[in-house]
């Protein structure tokens, strides 16, 4: 992603524009749990395929549809394996520590992070998941 938004700044820098962190927004997935150790376990039951499975032609010739300039590289499939990449997993000092790493790589001043609980069936993990973000996490990124 660092070679993705260093080059999103070129392009900006060429038009005669630099943006700030707070105006560079990284989507992305994050599991947390209580330690890492659990962070792994659950990812074990994380998707290893796509939620919806298409006949490998179809599936190719949507790829070759989403064609994208990556990084200025020319076009590239903007999917590589139609399941969506789990970003930050830990527990909540390795995501403190990878938040900070993404700042400092990225320049991202804002993060979107969608929350999985794979193999959860109700709301109750969402919820712990969200809490430990809340209690653990935030406290020691607000300042970055």
């Amino acid at each position: 992603m660092g070679k993705v938004t260093g080059y999103y700044k070129e392009e900006c820098a060429r038009h005669g524009w630099q943006p700030e962190p707070h105006q560079i927004i990284y989507r992305a997935n994050i599991l947390i749990a209580e330690t890492g150790e659990k962070a792994q376990r659950a990812l074990a039951h994380y998707p290893r395929q796509p939620a919806f499975l298409l006949k490998d032609g179809v599936a190719t010739a949507l790829l070759e549809l989403d064609q994208r300039n990556v990084a200025g590289e020319g076009r590239r499939p903007g999917n590589v394996n139609r399941v969506l990449p789990i970003n930050f997993s830990g527990g909540p000092d390795e995501i403190v520590a990878q938040l900070k790493q993404a700042r400092a790589e990225i320049g991202c001043g804002v993060v979107d992070l969608f929350f999985q609980t794979p193999g959860s069936e109700g709301p109750e993990e969402l919820m712990e998941a969200l809490e430990l973000f809340g209690e653990k996490v935030l406290p020691h990124i607000h300042d970055i």
